[in-house]
């Protein structure tokens, strides 16, 4: 008679084991293993995302400028974040000079986002709202395009190409940042506010030795010798004749 109850209290040990093994385990994948199972979920949630640096500018002797870096926006609204929808919809609508009904419309959404690019003037009256996120977008410009090109050079989408932009390259490039944004589980990005890990840095700017106005006049003298000469192509040189 006493079998049942020796295989009962057999059963009750092994339960209290396989819970004690289970509570074991569960102890060691939250306390040793957490912060692994943690960091893989949060990688699966969002993405890492470069944000260029803006190019320093080359100057002549005098300070006029041979190339510069526009900065441009495209712009983002979390309407969540606003302190007055209604006012800060008829202010953004204003400075980015769109229709209020379509920026009303789009506050609608989770996320507003409007591409743009904006000029830094369009949107300097918006950029200390709450909620406005401002995504720069940075392009080369070259005042005017046809001064000194073949000695400045030229910085184009697949990266730079000759000239002082190449010789000067490693102090004009500055040092880009990094932000993180939200993904769905098919890893696209979230239309949503990036969170800032490292602002960009600017390059430095590079002052020449090259005289802007000296530069235009001999370029005006060589391009009417050759057109007079009917020659292939010539050089000049500006001399100081004291030394």
């Amino acid at each position: 008679m006493a079998k049942p109850a020796v295989r009962l209290k057999a059963l009750e040990v092994a339960l209290l084991a396989g819970l004690g093994a289970v509570v074991l385990r569960a102890g060691q994948v939250q306390i040793l293993q957490g912060g692994h199972y943690s960091e893989e979920a949060r990688a699966q949630r969002t993405v890492r995302l470069t944000l260029d640096a803006r190019r320093g500018g080359l100057y002549d002797r005098d300070g006029s400028p041979i190339a510069l870096t526009q900065e441009s926006y495209h712009v983002g609204i979390a309407p969540n974040e606003l302190r007055d929808p209604g006012r800060d919809a008829t202010a953004i609508a204003a400075a980015l000079h769109l229709a209020p009904l379509d920026v009303r419309e789009a506050l609608r959404k989770r996320y507003a986002y409007f591409g743009g690019p904006f000029s830094a003037l369009e949107v300097q009256r918006i950029r200390g709202l709450r909620g406005v996120h401002l995504d720069p977008v940075l392009k080369r410009f070259y005042p005017s395009p046809t001064f000194a090109g073949a000695v400045v050079g030229r910085v184009s989408t697949d990266g730079v190409t000759s000239g002082l932009e190449r010789e000067f390259d490693s102090l004009l490039t500055g040092r880009p940042g990094a932000a993180v944004a939200l993904k769905d589980r098919a890893g696209r990005e979230y239309e949503s506010p990036s969170r800032l890990i490292a602002a960009p840095v600017a390059g430095a700017d590079v002052v020449l030795t090259i005289d802007a106005e000296l530069q235009e006049i001999a370029q005006r003298a060589l391009a009417e010798a050759v057109r007079e000469t009917d020659a292939a192509g010539g050089d000049v040189v500006i001399l100081d004749p004291k030394t």
